[in-house]
């Protein structure tokens, strides 16, 4: 028998290993015509604020249309929020959308003083477009909602007990629609994208942020007598 065959036989040759893959590229920045688009199509708008949350985080890391997309976030904000307030137990066209941006507002101070204290390195355009994203995110699940409260506002006839519990049911909805705001700032900015590298403090920074918010917000729909 051949000595070379043999050798073979006992030391075969190393299975290939798997291919390596290079790695994935990064999501592109929204373009100045895609957030123009979307500041007149509102069906873009949602797609972009809502489904495309890499690409939005990837904008506000370090696109050159950053404030653009603040005035995108501010104007979603404010536009989506306003048929639940025309169209709800709320009682007025603003209340939904005040509810939402103006608590925004009065906590995004805290926000910005308290990142540049623990030292994210976030600027003031990046921080402000991380808060307009919660009322942004939180105006259109509103948006959403108000088909199905107009309908039970409509067909709810009893103004006795009927109507306390559609009250409670259109502010429960209010409620869900701020949580859910809330959830997109940590699906773009704390678990995904390039936001990933910053450390434990800012994400709690986050959370305790998110506390006031969430006790701002409450404050204010007593003030708006929601």
């Amino acid at each position: 028998m051949d000595p070379t065959q043999n050798e073979l036989e006992l030391n075969p040759a190393p299975a290939p290993g798997p291919e390596a893959h290079p790695p994935a590229e990064p999501p592109p920045a929204f373009s100045r015509s895609e957030l123009t688009r979307a500041l007149f199509l509102p069906h873009r708008a949602i797609a972009l604020i809502l489904g495309e949350r890499e690409r939005l985080a990837a904008t506000v890391a370090g696109g050159p249309e950053l404030g653009l997309t603040v005035i995108l976030l501010l104007l979603a904000a404010t536009a989506f929020a306003l048929p639940y307030g025309a169209f709800s137990a709320a009682g007025g066209a603003g209340k939904a959308a005040v509810l939402f941006t103006v608590s925004m507002l009065i906590c995004f101070p805290s926000l910005y003083i308290f990142n540049q204290y623990v030292g994210t390195g976030l600027r003031l355009e990046q921080t402000l477009a991380a808060a307009a994203l919660f009322s942004a995110a939180a105006g259109i699940m509103s948006f959403g909602f108000f088909p199905i409260a107009w309908f039970l506002d409509f067909s709810i006839t009893d103004q006795g007990t009927g109507a306390v519990s559609f009250r409670w049911l259109s502010n429960f909805l209010l409620a869900v629609a701020f949580g859910l705001g809330l959830l997109q700032v940590g699906r773009c900015f704390v678990w995904s994208g390039p936001f990933l590298r910053i450390g434990p403090a800012p994400k709690l920074l986050l959370l305790a942020w998110s506390g006031l918010l969430g006790y701002i917000t409450f404050r204010m729909a007593l003030v708006l007598g929601l």
